[in-house]
């Protein structure tokens, strides 16, 4: 499915801004065209004011306008991150909903991020206070990589062209899967500078150091 959807949820109203600050920034600089929805034309103001962002900031007035406009053209923005998800509402339904609507049978790759306020209701995969016997993610992503190469080395005799397609779609998540992993350690030596790591019950080395 071209659709890739998620859910974002913070308990903190600016870690979830901060982290939808930082995809953004993130898709900008790979040259991905996205833009921002917020709750209401008065939030875009409002968002204007306080953040700076690569990302053009819309309400869900622009989004709908937007859709009508496209048609079934091909979209000219590959990304929707929506701030406040949780409030939004429009006379033609919700955002997500209308993303999902258009674009859930194309051919185009989407990605409609919903960034909420409130807690995770899914239980946790990664290593953290709260589970930390979870997946630390350097070694989950080398996991992730593994799996994938053993099973396109189960279809590398196949010469049909899905069989290659699906090859070539495996490669390059694994390219992605490095770059995540690379990622991941240089946050590791940064972190190793600010002090020893003391485990995922220990003393935090950033946020708050209390917990």
């Amino acid at each position: 499915m071209p659709l890739l959807k998620q859910d974002i949820r913070s308990s903190a109203r600016t870690g979830k801004t901060t982290m939808l600050l930082a995809l953004a920034a993130g898709y900008y600089a790979r040259d991905i065209p996205g833009v921002i929805v917020t709750r209401s034309q008065e939030a875009v103001r409002e968002f204007k004011k306080r953040y700076a962002s690569p990302f053009d900031v819309w309400g869900p007035n622009d989004l709908n306008l937007y859709l009508r406009r496209l048609g079934s053209a091909t979209p000219n923005y590959r990304v929707f991150l929506l701030d406040d998800a949780d409030l939004m509402s429009s006379g033609e339904g919700h955002p997500a909903d209308l993303l999902e609507h258009r674009f859930n049978r194309s051919d185009d790759y989407v990605v409609v991020l919903s960034f909420i306020t409130g807690e995770q209701t899914k239980p946790s995969v990664l290593m953290s206070r709260e589970n930390p016997n979870g997946w630390k993610l350097e070694s989950l992503t080398e996991k992730l990589r593994e799996e994938i190469n053993r099973k396109s080395l189960n279809i590398a005799s196949d010469p049909s062209v899905e069989a290659q397609l699906v090859t070539n779609n495996n490669f390059q998540i694994i390219g992605l899967l490095m770059q995540i992993e690379a990622l991941q350690r240089e946050s590791m030596v940064i972190m190793s500078q600010i002090g020893p790591d003391q485990g995922p019950t220990g003393r935090a080395r950033l946020g708050n150091k209390e917990k």
